[in-house]
Formats: C-alpha cells, structure tokens, sequence
C-alpha cells in the first residue's frame, strides 16, 4: 500500500451502485460481478465519491469510528486494495 499513499482514489467509470438500507450494492458493468458493502465499507464508498489519498480515507474513517488511525490502518489498506483489484475504486492519474 506504501505506493498509494500519495495518489488518489476514486470510484471507477464503470460501475453502478445503489444504497440499500445501510449498505451498497454494486455493479461492476466490465465483469458483470455484484458486490455487496458492509456499512464500514458503505461508509468508505460514500466518502470517495470525490478522489481521495489513502491518508484522507484513513483520517476520516478514524475520527468516524473513533479509533486510532494505527489500529486500523492493516485492514484499510487490504480493504482498498481489494476494491482497487476489484475495479470498484481506480486510481486518479495526474494529468
């Protein structure tokens, strides 16, 4: 995760999503796949509706659930890379 930490990450183009209760469902439209959020995940979604560094989504979900960044930052960053490899999230390239 160290190469992420500077750049930022966003939804991808090519997915449809809907909330149902409190979570997310998504519709990966390359694959065909479905993913279902818990409402941790949902609550990551819902922040990255703008690009945002992995430091951005760290903080953020620290001060959420009242945490220390440390305590959480293993599972995080699986967590994004899983929906990066996914292609839920993608990386913004500079331009």
């Amino acid at each position: 995760m160290n190469s992420l930490y500077e750049k930022k990450l966003v939804r991808s183009s090519h997915v449809s999503f809907k909330s149902v209760m409190d979570e997310v469902v998504i519709l990966n439209h390359v694959t065909g796949n479905y993913y279902t959020l818990n409402p941790t995940g949902t609550c990551i979604w819902n922040y990255c509706s703008e690009a945002k560094s992995y430091q951005e989504i760290l903080s953020f979900l620290s001060q959420e659930y009242q945490t220390k960044a440390a305590s959480i930052k293993t599972e995080i960053s699986f967590y994004l890379e899983e929906l990066l490899k996914e292609g839920l999230l993608e990386i913004l390239e500079n331009k």
